[in-house]
């Protein structure tokens, strides 16, 4: 057992361990690989801008007035346009004929980066991001006053000076576009995603704490199951050892009180008396565990079969009418309604209403206690038993049925009890598929009804003659 709760602690540490980590792995590589998707695609647009500015900008034959005037008029329609810059090929490398920057015209830049874009093909071209750092202007003058992320496309123009088809590198587009407001929006996204992902954590971290005490409890649960068995077991046995001795004592001591042994003082009989009367009380204890043992276990068994429920009740109030007699009670039984026959085990039905009826004369200081009878339309057969009895409260109604409970006043103490009849009873009653109500006002009396369903009318066979 111990070895098994200190594997399911490891394992729920671990899994708060692992869950957590792999969702914060796993939002992180997709926030990455989103990223990374998005770069790309400003990188294809950074291009096909580049070329459509390329075409918009540049045109054969042209002055350089003529070029820096287009060049300002793409600059002032596109705020996130940084710097378009026109370069030649010279030998200490290129030389700045127009830009949106207009003071670094003639100016001559001599970096790798444009050599490579040079070399580049008819409609290709270099697109990169850079962070501007002041190093960045080793690139081009301009760009040492860049703050932010940006874009810098850079691609060859070719003219067809000759018109003979062959189309000859003559100048070199730089494009720089600001990545400021897509920037913007992917840190927006991520810190929402950050968030969610933090959200989620700590869901995740509290769902599997809250799972991990729900294992304790279902240990714990598992544990109190079989103490529950073991508890169960030993009170059958318990019960079946205990019966034997209680019957050797009712028979000695009804032997005794009979004259078997001869005569007695009448203070011994006295005795003998109350030891009768207490064991047949714990005989009665032994029987009801024995009874919620089998119900619990569900080894008890009822035999439902027709019953003429005038002649059960009519036996149980003969028989408990010394019980309503030695407290000066009146016990009556009205026969005078319908006697339906119900479907019912004979002996649980017994039983039932010697509890009902002996709880009404227990707790019925005085006054009577009226059995009654009936049929109810889509019910069945009931039985009703009535008294003028002490009652009970609202409160203790709720908890009436339960296991061990027993109503606590100064009236109720002293009256012998194991709170176990009425629990056995409405098991009864339900096993027999019927109901058991009660209705009571404390000081006045109290009333309970057991319904059982009505028994089949038996079908007539036919006399094929």
């Amino acid at each position: 057992m111990f070895s098994n709760e200190r594997f399911q602690i490891i394992y729920g540490l671990a899994l708060i361990i692992f869950i957590p980590t792999a969702i914060v792995v796993a939002t992180v590589l997709t926030i990455s690989r989103y990223s990374e998707t998005i770069d790309v695609t400003l990188q294809r647009q950074a291009l096909i801008l580049g070329r459509v500015f390329g075409t918009s900008v540049w045109q054969e034959g042209q002055d350089a007035a003529a070029l820096q005037a287009r060049i300002a008029a793409v600059g002032s329609s596109n705020p996130d346009i940084l710097d378009v810059t026109v370069l030649t090929p010279t030998e200490e490398g290129f030389t700045i004929t127009a830009s949106l920057h207009s003071e670094t015209v003639g100016a001559t830049v001599s970096a790798p980066y444009y050599s490579l874009a040079w070399q580049q093909a008819e409609g290709e071209g270099l697109a990169t991001d850079f962070l501007a750092t002041p190093a960045n202007g080793a690139i081009l003058p301009t760009l040492a006053a860049t703050r932010g992320r940006y874009w810098l496309v850079s691609l060859p123009l070719f003219s067809d000076a000759n018109n003979d088809g062959r189309r000859e590198r003559v100048a070199l587009l730089s494009l720089q576009m600001s990545s400021d407001v897509v920037d913007r929006q992917a840190d927006a996204s991520w810190k929402s995603a950050m968030l969610g992902l933090i959200f989620v954590v700590l869901l995740t971290v509290l769902f599997l704490g809250a799972a991990t005490r729900l294992w304790s409890y279902a240990t714990l649960y598992r544990k109190i199951k079989e103490v529950d068995q073991m508890k169960d077991e030993f009170i059958s046995i318990a019960s079946h050892e205990l019966r034997t001795p209680i019957t050797a004592i009712r028979g000695y001591v009804s032997m005794a009180q009979d004259g078997d042994f001869g005569p007695l003082p009448e203070r011994l009989q006295e005795g003998l008396a109350r030891v009768r009367s207490s064991t047949e009380r714990l005989g009665e204890l032994v029987e009801d565990l024995l009874n919620v043992s089998r119900i619990e276990q569900r080894r008890l068994e009822v035999h439902l079969q027709p019953i003429d429920l005038a002649a059960v009740v009519l036996t149980v109030t003969e028989e408990l009418q010394p019980m309503a007699k030695q407290k000066k009670l009146t016990l009556h039984f009205d026969a005078s309604g319908s006697s339906p026959r119900v479907q019912a085990d004979p002996d649980r039905l017994k039983q039932v209403l010697i509890n009902v009826i002996g709880n009404a004369i227990k707790y019925t200081p005085k006054g009577s206690v009226e059995v009654s009878m009936g049929v109810k339309a889509g019910a069945g057969g009931w039985v009703r038993v009535k008294d003028t009895g002490l009652g009970i409260s609202a409160e203790d109604q709720q908890r009436l049925f339960s296991k061990f409970y027993r109503v606590s006043s100064d009236q109720t103490r002293a009256i012998p009890g194991t709170g176990l009849g009425l629990w056995i009873t409405k098991q009864l009653v339900e096993l027999m598929k019927g109901k058991i109500m009660l209705e009571s006002i404390e000081g006045t009396g109290t009333q309970v009804t057991v319904t059982l369903p009505l028994a089949k009318p038996a079908v007539e066979k036919k006399d094929d003659n």
